[in-house]
């Protein structure tokens, strides 16, 4: 059992730190070059019982997701695969954890839709065409990017780099996914002078989508699939050309990410609740905010980059422009200037939302807002 308290221990370290850690129970490998074999050399009932054990020895951890498969799309999913004997098992124990796991590239965690009940994507290079395709999904099930390539990762003859990690992050998460990984290929491995691998630019930088999305209502906003918000300017899908954009469900936020080179999208400023907007652009490169003015929300207006680096347009309503920046690990940081609404900062009661929100709206127990 030394191997398992050894798990144990790295879980309970991590939720010290306030992480969640997504766990193999045992993992595929990439088309199945991995721990499969073991699996397909075994019986129905030693699977199960593996599943049974792992799940009663961590149904009460508090910090952990199951992640199934691993790289693989195995034979007979989602009806007869090997993997739905292993997470029954699993779930005979533990009910208490959300289930997702990984397909092959670029399948999503629904092609074992057979005990998965959070999904994800699995993006290509242009990762908005796969999180967009499960945010489509009927009935609905919340995904996250599970992995990106990583940086440095060279499958082109040119090492990704910061910019195409945030690249993936802001298409993703503005096209439907709740949230997003990051790798590193110098990483993982854990060779020598790791460590110093912690600090490089995309690591450093791709904090700051979870800065910007956290100072909004991220839940409750729809990717512009349609183009009905960006209705011109945004570029061609299947390119890096191309504009992701996303809107708070009432209208209170629009963001657009602006992937590089000043792509100068249109907006349709009536997508903007209220009658006026603060507009402004978040750096995705150092997390500050620029406000760029108030504008009617009448007829539609263009916006140029400041430069041909990547920026996120940010459009609010009633001309109150939030600034989100990092206060540390488990912080954020807003600040606002405003012209018609106050606004304050509010928790919920199950503390698990946190917002700057008008000051006539409250936020309800299960995260939304509503009128006072």
């Amino acid at each position: 059992m030394n191997y398992f308290t050894n798990v144990d221990w790295v879980i309970q370290r991590a939720g010290y730190y306030g992480i969640n850690v997504f766990v193999y129970p045992l993992y595929d490998g990439y088309n199945g070059s991995s721990w499969y074999a073991q699996m397909a050399g075994n019986s129905s009932n030693a699977i199960w019982s593996y599943g049974n054990f792992i799940g009663n020895r961590y149904k009460n951890f508090t910090n952990i997701v199951w992640i199934g498969a691993g790289d693989y799309n195995e034979p007979n999913a989602p009806t007869t695969c090997l993997w739905n004997i292993m997470a029954a098992g699993i779930l005979s124990a533990d009910t208490n954890h959300l289930f997702t796991a990984q397909a092959g590239r670029p399948t999503s965690a629904s092609y074992y839709n057979a005990f998965i009940t959070l999904n994800s994507s699995y993006g290509s290079q242009f990762p908005y065409v796969e999180s967009l395709g499960n945010y489509q999904i009927s009935p609905v099930v919340a995904s996250f990017a599970r992995e990106p390539y990583y940086e440095h990762r060279n499958i082109t003859g040119t090492p990704f780099t910061a910019l195409d990690c945030r690249h993936f992050a802001y298409w993703a998460v503005f096209s439907g996914d709740m949230g997003h990984f990051y790798g590193d290929e110098n990483q993982w491995p854990f060779g020598t002078g790791w460590q110093a691998e912690m600090w490089d630019s995309g690591a450093t930088t791709i904090t700051n989508v979870i800065y910007l999305m956290n100072s909004r209502r991220w839940w409750n906003c729809v990717p512009d699939s349609a183009h009905t918000t960006v209705i011109s300017g945004y570029g061609t899908s299947g390119t890096v050309y191309y504009i992701t954009c996303t809107r708070e469900a009432s209208g209170m936020t629009v963001m657009a990410y602006i992937p590089q080179d000043q792509m100068t999208p249109t907006v349709d400023m009536t997508k903007i609740s209220g009658s006026s907007a603060g507009a402004s652009w978040y750096n995705p490169r150092t997390g500050a905010t620029t406000a760029i003015g108030t504008y009617s929300t009448t007829g539609t207006r263009a916006f140029t980059p400041p430069d041909t680096n990547d920026w996120v347009l940010v459009l609010d309503e009633n001309a109150p422009i939030l600034t989100a920046t990092s206060g540390g690990s488990n912080l954020t940081v807003i600040s606002w200037s405003l012209t018609a609404t106050n606004f304050v900062l509010e928790q919920n009661t199950n503390l698990t939302t946190t917002n700057w929100i008008p000051s006539n709206y409250r936020i309800t127990t299960n995260g939304g807002m509503e009128s006072v």
